[in-house]
Order: structure tokens, then sequence, then C-alpha cells
């Protein structure tokens, strides 16, 4: 989808969407995570979990991010595409996770482990 709209921010949002840097970059993020989240061990040391929560975090924001610029340039077509469905679900439920443990307090950790299944299938994706 390459079409302009005269919307400075829609059309600055579609020029980084359909960027071959934007891609590489999350590319290059997808493989990062898939690796940071293969990083686990029975009974590892407190500081790699706290470590690994956080990189979880800033991988989340990236990917909202990446999600909002989608969303802001292709409107009502970025649901079209099964990927971003599948993306815009993995998002939401990493944030319900990571809102839930840190607000409310309550423990997350099969849905924190599914959401993380998921989105190591991202690298399907790069496939």
């Amino acid at each position: 989808y390459n079409q302009k709209s005269g919307n400075r921010l829609r059309d600055f949002c579609l020029d980084i969407a359909n960027s071959l840097c934007f891609a590489r970059f999350i590319f290059i993020c997808i493989i990062l995570n898939s690796v940071c989240l293969s990083i686990t061990w029975y009974e590892q040391p407190d500081d790699i979990v706290f470590v690994m929560d956080w990189v979880n975090i800033v991988f989340t924001i990236i990917y909202t991010i990446e999600m909002i610029i989608k969303q802001i340039a292709y409107k009502k077509i970025y649901f079209h595409d099964g990927w971003n469905v599948f993306d815009f679900l993995i998002v939401a439920s990493a944030w319900i996770g990571l809102i839930s443990f840190h607000v409310f307090k309550i423990n997350v950790n099969a849905l924190s482990t599914v959401i993380r299944a998921f989105r190591i299938l991202r690298v399907l994706k790069l496939i």
C-alpha cells in the first residue's frame, strides 16, 4: 500500500512502514527477541530474570511502535493482512500480561509463557 493521502503524519508513517530500513530493524528485533526469549533456564539468577523482564518490555514497546506506525499508515487495511492481525494480538496480549503483573500484581506466568511462544512464531513471518 503506497498511496499518499496528503496527511503529513499518515504519509510520514507510510514512508516508515514501507522503508527497507524499518523492515530490517524489525527483522533484527525479531531475531534478537527470539534469542532473548530462549535464554531461560530453571533456577536462573534473579539478575538474569530482572534483565530479561526489562528486555521483554523494550521489545514490547518496539513492537507497539511498529504496530502504531502501520495502523496510522494503512488505516483499516492494516487488519486485512493476517500477519498484522497476528502482531496486533501478540502486542495486545503482551500489554495485558505486563499490566496484570506490574500494576495489579497478578501472576500471569502461564499467559506470559504462551505470549512468548507466539512471539517466537514471528520468526515464521521472516521466512
